[in-house]
């Protein structure tokens, strides 16, 4: 199997690491001359605890160091906002029946299709965190698997090429493979909606903004009108990372209130010191996936008239916070008046 994998950031450069220990031929595309110099030269290294894995990966600058029709799937790990334009760049590139996945976050899988068609896209829902040392250097942040899916008919089985997919990536990444896609990417989309964005306009560690009463108002708000939607669209959520259920989460007698109580104070401990990259990124003026996030949850609702307040007023905040960082807060969470 010919495998593509756009972009050297912290998913893509460390998928590529991973793929070359199978038996795929794996080539990885990255627009940043600098990054491509120096993986091409030094190879990627992942460390996962006391694991360690060096890989000498095949990596090209342009579309145009790619030979046409050659690629069995394309692994496209980019920010959301870039996914069409880099899933557009390399069509010539695929074979006929080449699957594409979208390793992005967000719920961008009907808008894949669109372009490479329902018979070629791949949703991939990411339950494992990496982070980067330096270039051409990853650890494991989060151990996790993969959940792959694909918008097909109900009863219609996986395509045969999505089986061998998951196969060859088990090997190196667990991996399982779902009829209901959608649900798992708006399961993680909706806890990015909660807390990244969150971290996003209070610049606080993910665990301080759960030990905080508006903190947590916050988030239960975001949860519940994401839920909302779903219910509106008829999207059923499968529990975050197999743990995390939303609809109990939201519910507001007396158990379920300390239930949520408990629940938020675990992964206030779980998270105790960890930041948000998203927030590091915009700090160093990326453009966050707040449109994918909130904004998401904003749209669809306007479109079903669920109403989502908490989601469009924190998609305004880190409009503003993206023209000026200054604006940055822990206040911010008070501000917002969940």
């Amino acid at each position: 199997m010919r495998i593509l994998v756009i972009g050297a950031g912290a998913i893509g450069g460390s998928l590529a690491a991973y793929l070359t220990k199978t038996s795929a031929n794996v080539t990885l595309l990255e627009l940043n001359p600098d990054t491509c110099n120096y993986i091409s030269v030094n190879g990627i290294t992942v460390v996962d605890g006391e694991n360690t894995i060096t890989a000498d990966v095949k990596i090209v600058n342009s579309t145009s160091e790619l030979e046409e029709r050659s690629f069995d799937c394309c692994f496209t790990a980019t920010r959301a906002y870039n996914m069409s334009a880099a899933v557009t760049s390399i069509l010539p590139y695929l074979t006929p029946d080449a699957l594409v996945i979208a390793m992005n976050n967000g719920v961008c899988i009907d808008t894949l299709a669109g372009i490479v068609g329902k018979d070629h896209a791949v949703g991939g829902m990411i339950n494992y965190g990496v982070g980067i040392s330096h270039v051409g250097s990853y650890y494991i942040k989060i151990r996790g698997g993969l959940v792959l899916g694909m918008l097909l008919e109900s009863g219609s089985g996986i395509p045969k090429n999505l089986v061998r997919l998951s196969e060859l990536l088990n090997q190196v990444i667990p991996t399982t493979v779902t009829d209901n896609i959608v649900g798992s990417l708006y399961s993680k989309m909706l806890i990015n909606a909660c807390i990244t964005s969150s971290a996003l306009i209070s610049g606080l560690l993910l665990g301080d903004i759960l030990r905080s009463k508006s903190g947590r108002a916050l988030f239960t708000a975001i949860a519940a009108e994401g839920v909302a939607v779903a219910n509106a669209a008829n999207i059923e959520i499968p529990k975050y990372n197999g743990k995390l259920n939303y609809y109990s989460l939201i519910k507001n007698d007396i158990l379920h209130r300390i239930m949520r109580r408990i629940t938020y104070l675990v992964m206030a401990n779980r998270y105790s010191k960890r930041t948000s990259a998203s927030l590091e990124a915009l700090r160093n003026g990326v453009k966050t996936e707040t449109d994918y996030f909130n904004g998401y949850i904003s749209r669809l609702g306007r479109k079903l008239n669920v109403p989502t307040p908490a989601n469009d007023k924190m998609c305004s905040m880190i409009k503003r916070i993206e023209k000026d960082v200054s604006f940055i807060s822990p206040n911010n969470l008070n501000l917002l008046g969940f």
